[in-house]
């Protein structure tokens, strides 16, 4: 008999993780978006110059943190002109790019990125967060493709790629962070009565302030009660 009854509260116990590990996944889905805006060149037209452009990207919501950007420049390289061999990828606030600067660098275009001189390859720049900053303030990023040796390139596509999360005010009792007050909130602050690992160490957004109702700086039974009250309807 005693074995059966450990037999049982290892199970429940591990239903208990199971049910914690799927809310806490499901909470760190829950907001993020990933937005992408596309600028298409005439892969026929050759440069042997600094080639700029500005790439916006209107769909960012208000509200959104942008927290991951990047560019996936696809170009070619027909002739790297004089030593050093280089083209460099720039980014800007505005119509200035200082070359040397690396706050202004993306990325650069070297014989090893691009080893074929008759083939378009694709290379992935992620933004600085000074950058990053730039894209927040207006949406729009100021890019030129950079060349201080004569050389030779092609461009095919630039891919602005921008990862937000959304920063929404906590709602009272939304402990899992899907936004609605339900049963698997009910379950993570009776989980923590039984010494169960609760919310308050994935919630990095500010919420457990609004959670903790008793001001106890924890999730237990006070919070319980408050969920239970809006389940049932008797909290206004």
């Amino acid at each position: 008999m005693a074995c059966r009854k450990k037999i049982l509260a290892n199970v429940a116990s591990l239903a208990r993780a199971m049910v914690f590990l799927t809310i806490l996944l499901s909470w760190k889905m829950a907001g993020a978006a990933v937005y992408s805006a596309t600028e298409t060149f005439n892969p026929d037209q050759g440069f042997s110059y600094n080639y700029p452009w500005v790439q916006a990207m209107p769909e960012i919501p208000s509200g959104a943190e942008v927290i991951a950007a990047s560019v996936d420049l696809r170009a070619l390289v027909w002739h790297w002109g004089t030593y050093p061999a280089r083209i460099d990828l720039l980014c800007s606030d505005g119509i200035e790019f200082l070359i040397n600067d690396p706050d202004y660098q993306l990325c650069r275009l070297t014989p090893q990125t691009h080893p074929s001189s008759s083939r378009f390859y694709t290379i992935a720049c992620p933004l600085k967060p000074n950058q990053i900053d730039w894209l927040t303030d207006d949406g729009r990023l100021n890019l030129m493709v950079a060349t201080s040796s004569m050389g030779t390139y092609y461009l095919e596509t630039a891919v602005l790629t921008v990862e937000t999360t959304e920063t929404t005010p906590p709602i009272p009792g939304d402990i899992d962070g899907d936004r609605d007050v339900d049963l698997a909130d009910l379950i993570i602050a009776l989980g923590s009565l039984s010494g169960m690992q609760t919310a308050g160490q994935f919630r990095s957004d500010g919420a457990m302030a609004a959670l903790d109702v008793d001001g106890d700086d924890r999730t237990g039974s006070a919070e319980a009660v408050y969920i239970m009250e809006t389940l049932s309807g008797s909290r206004p």
